[in-house]
C-alpha cells in the first residue's frame, strides 16, 4: 500500500500544471525585436549628431549676416535647417574651440521655406553669404513610422 501511495505522488492527477506542455512561456524573441527596433530608431533619428546647438531664427540671421556660415542644409519635411559654422568662427558661436575636426552646425526651426530662400538670396546679393544651400527630405521618416506601427 505504501508503494501505491508513492506512485500517486509522482503522477499528475490533481491539477498539477507544472509539467503541462500546453503552458506558454514568455519568448525572449519579442524582447530582442523591441531592443533592435529601439537601436534602429536611435540610429536613424540621430543622423545630424554634429548639430550641437539650437538657435532661433533671429540668431540664424545674425550668423549669416556676420558671415559665420559656409553651408546650409534645409530639411523640407521637418521645417528645420542646419547652419554649418566656419572653423574660424567656431569659438564665437559655441564658446569653445572645435577639437573634433568635423564642421559643427546649429539647428534652426523655420516657418516658410520661401522666406528663408528670399533672405539667403538677399544676403548673397549683398555679399554676406557665399556658401551653399542644400535641400533634403527626410526619407527615413517612412521607415521609422513603419517600425512604430509594428
Amino acid at each position: 500500500m505504501s508503494n501505491n501511495n508513492s506512485n500517486s505522488n509522482n503522477t499528475p492527477q490533481g491539477g498539477n500544471k507544472q509539467d503541462d506542455p500546453k503552458k506558454s512561456r514568455f519568448s525572449l524573441s519579442w524582447l530582442y525585436i523591441i531592443l533592435i527596433g529601439g537601436i534602429i530608431y536611435l540610429f536613424m533619428s540621430n543622423k545630424s549628431s554634429d548639430a550641437t546647438k539650437e538657435i532661433n531664427y533671429s540668431a540664424f540671421q545674425e550668423y549669416v549676416d556676420k558671415g559665420y556660415t559656409n553651408k546650409i542644409v534645409i530639411d523640407k519635411d521637418n521645417r528645420t535647417l542646419d547652419l554649418y559654422i566656419k572653423s574660424q568662427n567656431d569659438r564665437e558661436v559655441f564658446g569653445n574651440s572645435n577639437t573634433t575636426g568635423k564642421p559643427r552646425a546649429v539647428k534652426v526651426e523655420i516657418g516658410s521655406l520661401d522666406k528663408v530662400q528670399e533672405y539667403l538670396d538677399a544676403e548673397k546679393a549683398e555679399g554676406k553669404f557665399d556658401g551653399t544651400v542644400q535641400y533634403e527630405q527626410d526619407h527615413d521618416g517612412f521607415l521609422i513610422n513603419l517600425l512604430w506601427q509594428i
